[in-house]
């Protein structure tokens, strides 16, 4: 892959999108940086949170830098080292940390610039698709629907690459 390429991975939860973006990103080398959105804060600490956490942590090489992206944007110290590539997993957890504070229309412009920021590399972003699914009765959770929606439907149309994973297989969209 090209410096500054763009690879979208979305699906279903718990589809192997993780895994999959996670050997997209092996190949391009040892020092991958892996932005995780979700962390085990006090207030997310459940055993099965954290069991997942542990999950994700152990399929990565160990020589893999880890930062947590709690839905802000990426501070540029992080960048302090050349990198092989970078993975940030995932989108759906970036637009629920900021979807109670965020407008739709801001939502991408904060998109726009935080995949701006990352295509310093080759640069995998997995996501949830959740537009398939019933309409949600409470009123956050159609606008976190609609947030992500328009964030997928950005991703797409600016990926250099995209795959959707149904029930763990991979499919190539382009």
């Amino acid at each position: 892959m090209r410096s500054g390429s763009l690879t979208f991975v979305v699906g279903g939860a718990a589809s192997g999108k993780s895994e999959f973006a996670e050997k997209i990103v092996a190949k391009f080398g040892r020092r991958i940086l892996y932005l995780a959105t979700a962390g085990a804060s006090r207030s997310t600490r459940t055993a099965e949170w954290r069991g997942k956490i542990d999950r994700h942590q152990t399929r990565r090489p160990a020589d893999w830098e880890t930062f947590v992206l709690n839905g802000g944007s990426i501070r540029s110290d992080v960048f302090h080292k050349r990198l092989d590539g970078i993975l940030l997993d995932s989108l759906t957890l970036w637009v629920s940390n900021r979807v109670r504070i965020r407008t739709a229309e801001d939502m991408q412009d904060d998109l726009a610039s935080l995949i701006g920021e990352l295509r310093r590399g080759p640069v995998v972003v997995v996501s949830d698709e959740v537009g398939m699914g019933l309409i949600p009765m409470s009123k956050i959770s159609r606008r976190f629907i609609e947030h992500l929606g328009l964030a997928n439907a950005w991703m797409s149309r600016t990926a250099d690459a995209m795959y959707v994973i149904l029930s763990g297989q991979a499919i190539r969209i382009k």
